[in-house]
C-alpha cells in the first residue's frame, strides 16, 4: 500500500504551529510540574 506517504514529514507551517502549541502548554504549566516532566528524562 502507500506506506511511503506516512513517512512524509509535516509541512514547515504545521511543525511551527505544533511547536507554538507545545510552547504555550509549557508556559501555562510552568511551575506546576518539575522540569524533567517536559524533557521526558
Amino acid at each position: 500500500m502507500n506506506k511511503d506517504k506516512k513517512n512524509i514529514p509535516p509541512k514547515e507551517e504545521d511543525s511551527k504551529d505544533i511547536e507554538k502549541e507545545e510552547e504555550s502548554k509549557l508556559k501555562e504549566n510552568k511551575g506546576k510540574y518539575p522540569a524533567d516532566f517536559f524533557t521526558g528524562s
